[in-house]
């Protein structure tokens, strides 16, 4: 399912863009959240809702405060986008606006594409797409495991470290271990940058990492890696490095 949420304060424009929305996503398993204000998608977001794609208006008129076509400096949906991220969601982004001159500010965000008003069908169509490319591009592909003739699609997600011995490489998830043959260092290739090599036997995803003791990582999982004396460092950065930027 995937998430939408709409921000327009005026009642006719934010159907109009939300009905648009949604026949762009016709062939998608969407749900789109239609939202009058910003304490509206706020609300929406204490209770749960995570948008994956937001589609806002720049200038909201809220208790009156709309900024000055001719300074665009006051409140608008790119700080509501800002707060959002704050809050935990992170979603891309579609800016609408009837304002050239906002085009600027907008990049203060990250967002997939700033549509003038008025928004025509083809216009949306291309925005949505890119925004979907965009989210496709996020999501970490599948690690293909060979166990025997058959084959497991595991994300890189789900894996909260691996160890080799010898040939064997086993691929902890929270749940199961999973055998396969092979070279740990090969994994290592695969993987991104959210895996560190603490050990010459181990390849730890650090977004399972619970904390730090003398010689080893302890994970979410109870378990304990070892980390080398020789890996310290490099691993003490990458989780330094890793933490800053979630």
């Amino acid at each position: 399912m995937l998430d939408v949420a709409v921000i327009e304060d005026n009642p006719i424009q934010l159907e109009l863009l939300a009905s648009m929305v949604e026949d762009c996503l016709k062939d998608e398993d969407a749900f789109v959240e239609r939202c009058a204000s910003s304490d509206a998608l706020v609300d929406c977001l204490s209770r749960g809702f995570s948008p994956e794609l937001l589609v806002a208006d720049i200038v909201l008129d809220e208790s009156g405060n709309v900024p000055e076509k001719d300074d665009p400096t006051g409140p608008t949906s790119i700080d509501l986008v800002k707060r959002v991220r704050v809050l935990g969601a992170d979603p891309e982004v579609i800016y609408v606006t009837g304002y050239e001159e906002y085009h600027t500010r907008a990049y203060e965000t990250e967002h997939a594409c700033f549509l003038l008003k008025p928004v025509d069908r083809s216009e949306m169509e291309f925005a949505v797409g890119r925004a979907l490319l965009r989210l496709r591009r996020r999501a970490p592909r599948p690690l293909v495991v060979h166990i025997g003739a058959n084959e497991r699609f595991v994300r890189p997600n789900e894996i909260a470290y691996l160890e080799s011995s010898k040939r064997v490489v086993r691929i902890h998830l929270s749940d199961e271990v999973i055998e396969t043959y092979g070279k740990l260092g090969d994994y290592e290739k695969r993987l991104s940058e959210d895996f560190v090599r603490c050990h010459k036997s181990f390849l730890v995803n650090m977004g399972f990492v619970s904390g730090r003791r003398a010689g080893e990582l302890v994970l979410s999982t109870g378990d304990a890696v070892p980390v080398s004396q020789s890996r310290r460092r490099s691993t003490q950065d990458a989780l330094l490095e890793f933490l800053q930027s979630s």
